[in-house]
């Protein structure tokens, strides 16, 4: 049997005083809160995989930091380009910067750093896109119903929630913009109603899955359509004429007012790439091809007008009504003219076809001659990822939080993102990411030290105690103790 000796009084206290000082991050009260991005945003990224991200925050501690710096680390390798530390702007307790980054799903770390170079807090936004933003408008085909097949799995699918059901919603009694559902990111799984109008995840979660898979970037998905609707309610409401609609205040100016509504509360924190358009069924009994294309025409370049984009990209669904229906079917016959009103639609500028329901539908499809079963939703999902072909992402105009001007080295592009790689004009190191940079505000000793040789000292490696928090001071107090009785204890028994 080994007998260990004891440890001495020394020996303990200056254990303790090195408990403490590698223990006071975590001892310490977190006190850095992001205001910007917000956990699973997703920003529009621009058609050479890029956007820029807006940072900012709040921090107050004592000591105060020199410096707040930032980084993207993506969640797992290969879905995304992490990029270098960069300074925030910092003063009075509030930080902020820009930064530029390819498409991509990311954890953004954020370090408070001592004028010694350690971090005496990290902080994170543990979920961060960069990619594909989509609002969906039309009729109930487009909206769902009852029915619906099981939701994304894919973490990177992404939408805002309705936390309650529209019709007991404070927004149902008002119409009022202020009453949107909250600013808040989920993941669009199973059981999550897509804000500001969704009933249940219906395909449109899956249709996010397959994109979001296929272009290996995070997808965002908004639900405006409103069954029961067709393209002269909307024309009419777009414009602010007040008509009856179901139960709905005229006042309100449904259905239109949900597009409008995306548009000025969530699209300025996110961009957006298209609506995905499904209308016509509930149009038939109008025969005036050009009246429809007109009434089309009218609250799709509204929405262009209020977002402040005229080539702001439409993907316009081609679907006869009741071309594909059972044997029992008695009622009107294939109406084809509405079929050609969306191929007029899809052929106008900044409109792009989207899937063809004739082809890709079978009878079993629908339910009811009309709306999508299961295995139509599963078909739609499909249908509608596949018809947002490489060239669309290519030709459309997204619509974007901010213009990135900072180049982005063409060298980095992930090779298999189906958009133009641009040009670079960027003299930096092609392996380094490129960021935007920020001015920084510190509090660095604005007067040079000096060596005892009369030399200048580099600030940043000048130890600065006060920068010290509490906690470490206290446990480099009991080290330096310990140390001097260790120092006694050795002295008294040299011996």
């Amino acid at each position: 049997m080994v007998l260990r000796a004891r440890p001495t009084l020394a020996q303990f206290w200056a254990g303790v005083g090195l408990f403490l000082f590698a223990c006071q991050p975590l001892i310490l009260p977190k006190t850095m809160l992001f205001l910007t991005p917000l956990n699973r945003q997703v920003i529009q990224r621009n058609n050479s995989n890029a956007a820029v991200v807006a940072i900012s925050g709040s921090y107050t501690s004592t000591p105060t930091p020199v410096k707040i710096h930032c980084r993207l680390v993506p969640i797992k390798d290969g879905q995304g380009v992490a990029t270098d530390w960069q300074d925030m702007t910092f003063s009075a307790g509030k930080f902020s910067g820009k930064m530029t980054a390819r498409g991509g799903w990311y954890r953004l770390e954020a370090e408070a750093l001592n004028s010694i170079g350690v971090a005496q807090e990290v902080g994170t936004v543990d979920h961060l896109g960069i990619g594909e933003v989509f609002v969906i408008a039309g009729h109930s085909v487009a909206a769902g119903g009852v029915s619906y097949i099981n939701g994304a799995s894919d973490d990177r699918v992404i939408t805002i929630p309705m936390e309650i059901g529209y019709e007991d919603s404070p927004r149902a009694k008002t119409g009022s913009l202020a009453d949107m559902p909250t600013t808040k990111f989920v993941q669009f799984g199973t059981g999550i109603s897509p804000a500001p109008f969704g009933y249940n995840c219906y395909f449109w979660s899956r249709f996010g899955e397959l994109v979001a898979q296929r272009l290996n970037v995070p997808v965002l998905i908004y639900q405006t359509a409103f069954g029961g609707t067709n393209l002269e309610h909307w024309a009419k409401s777009s414009q602010g004429e007040e008509f009856a609609l179901f139960s709905v205040p005229p006042s309100f100016h449904m259905p239109y007012i949900n597009l409008k509504h995306v548009i000025q509360k969530y699209v300025p924190v996110t961009g957006l790439r298209a609506v995905l358009i499904d209308h016509g069924q509930n149009d038939y009994r109008e025969l005036d091809e050009d009246l429809l294309l007109n009434r089309y025409l009218i609250w799709v370049n509204q929405a262009r007008t209020d977002i402040g984009q005229a080539t702001l990209a439409a993907v316009i669904n081609r679907q006869t009504p009741f071309l594909t229906v059972d044997s029992n079917y008695q009622g009107d016959p294939p109406m084809r003219h509405i079929r050609r009103v969306q191929e007029k639609m899809a052929a106008t500028p900044n409109c792009f076809v989207g899937p063809d329901y004739d082809t890709g539908l079978a009878v079993t499809d629908r339910y009811d001659n009309i709306h999508l079963s299961d295995s139509g939703q599963t078909k739609a999902a499909k249908l509608w990822a596949d018809a947002l072909t490489n060239s669309f992402f290519l030709a459309s105009d997204p619509h974007l939080t901010e213009a990135v001007t900072t180049p982005i080295d063409p060298t980095r592009v992930v090779t298999d993102l189906p958009l133009a790689v641009v040009t670079s004009t960027s003299t930096l190191d092609p392996v380094t990411p490129v960021v935007e940079a920020l001015p920084v505000t510190t509090n660095m000793p604005t007067t040079p030290a000096t060596s005892s040789t009369g030399g200048i000292l580099s600030a940043s490696v000048l130890p600065d105690l006060s920068q010290l928090s509490n906690y470490a001071l206290l446990g480099l107090a009991v080290l330096a103790v310990g140390f001097t009785a260790f120092l006694l204890h050795q002295f008294v028994n040299k011996d």
